[in-house]
């Protein structure tokens, strides 16, 4: 039930530099403060290039702050050992 006067919400989000969503709509970037009525509980996603969306539970209850994290989308390539990501093993380097 959405009731009372509006509670104010800042989202953080990592890495710093993204896009926030409340629903479709876009609400601003990393840091930005979302005012909705107290009550109201949404899903806000955040998206950066390169990373896979996160998304965080809010309900405006009380003025706080939140961080919608996300991670990074793994390069794996056939044949080539990734030391940064969960690759597949490439497998022993073969000698000419």
């Amino acid at each position: 039930v959405v009731t009372g006067p509006p509670v104010t919400v800042k989202v953080l989000t990592e890495p710093a530099r993204s896009t926030v969503y409340l629903g479709r709509t876009f609400r601003g970037s990393g840091g930005v403060t979302m005012q909705e009525p107290r009550g109201t509980q949404a899903q806000v996603r955040c998206s950066a290039e390169g990373h896979v969306d996160g998304t965080v539970a809010v309900t405006w209850d009380h003025d706080k702050t939140v961080t919608c994290r996300m991670r990074r989308r793994s390069k794996c390539v056939d044949g080539l050992h990734n030391p940064f990501d969960d690759c597949p093993d490439a497998g022993p380097v073969s000698s000419p």
